[in-house]
């Protein structure tokens, strides 16, 4: 099932904020977005590691197989509290519906990635390490 499928339109509170963070392996800069800079692939998301790639926009297929993320493009800082695709999905809503049934792989916990749910709370807090801002704004 496509991860945007799973979540649309359903709506439910925030994440526990008092749930542990994981800790990371190696920590790399990331921008307060789960699906910044991943592909999506059945129950699984990939890190791309360079570029813009957006896992919601490429999952629905508005731009075949890559879509940038629409803030990035738009010259603003990617940040999913701020995601236009927020009123469509609710930011919060996505840690719960997909949480244990998704897989990411991200540079910070190889080999074996993290489910979802490890994945959102990891980027959205605020000790999270942020890349640093774009020279031209």
């Amino acid at each position: 099932m496509k991860l945007f499928t799973i979540f649309k339109g359903r709506h439910a509170p925030p994440h526990n904020a008092t749930e542990p963070v994981v800790k990371p392996a190696v920590e790399r800069p990331r921008h307060r977005c789960p699906f910044y800079r991943f592909s999506p692939l059945l129950d699984i998301m990939r890190d791309q590691r360079v570029g813009n790639q957006c896992a919601i926009l490429s999952d629905r297929g508005e731009h075949g197989m890559f879509s940038p993320c629409k803030m990035e493009v738009d010259g603003e800082t990617p940040d999913w509290e701020h995601c236009f695709l927020a009123g469509e999905c609710r930011q919060d809503t996505v840690a719960l519906r997909i949480g244990e049934r998704v897989t990411v792989f991200p540079e910070e916990f190889p080999p074996e990635g993290v489910p979802f749910a490890d994945w959102y709370r990891y980027v959205m807090d605020g000790a999270t390490q942020r890349p640093p801002p774009r020279p031209d704004g």
